[in-house]
């Protein structure tokens, strides 16, 4: 499980130096099989890494808050309180759902530039790889403009 995590730790750091360097001495065969991979390994790491950067970033927030609070010598607030309650909670059903809105459109923009050539088939596969990230963009945005 340790080697896994590793591996999808490090799989977008080799794939991104793979485009960039590699591309342009691969044979049409070894093309292929990366263009495959991306499409199912991608999404995998891009969950393992929306995992990773949500609980150390609510961590740090969480010892932040504390800190601010006993700094002040003041007691944390009810809406303190329950954001460090939810922090601690796992959220299985909404990183499941972030697994396979990026696995469906990972698939879906494979399909859409299957004809096109290597570098925008590349590029249009990690933006439906990264479909969550910037879908939570977004509500994040429209969320903060409405208020």
């Amino acid at each position: 499980m340790l080697l896994w995590a590793v591996f999808l730790l490090l799989s977008p750091l080799l794939l991104i130096i793979t485009l960039v360097f590699g591309i342009h001495f691969m044979s049409p065969d070894e093309i292929g099989l990366l263009k495959v991979l991306l499409v199912v390994v991608g999404p995998f790491a891009f969950t393992f890494w929306w995992i990773t950067i949500l609980h150390f970033s609510r961590r740090y927030r969480a010892k932040r808050l504390l800190a601010l609070r006993s700094e002040i010598g003041d007691a944390c607030m009810d809406e303190d309180l329950k954001f460090l309650e939810r922090m601690g909670k796992p959220r299985h059903l909404r990183n499941l759902g972030v697994l396979l809105v990026s696995l469906v459109a990972s698939v879906y923009c494979a399909h859409i530039f299957y004809n096109a050539g290597d570098q925008q088939f590349f590029f249009g596969v990690l933006v439906g790889i990264s479909s969550p990230a910037i879908l939570a963009g977004a509500w994040r945005v429209m969320r903060g403009t409405s208020r």
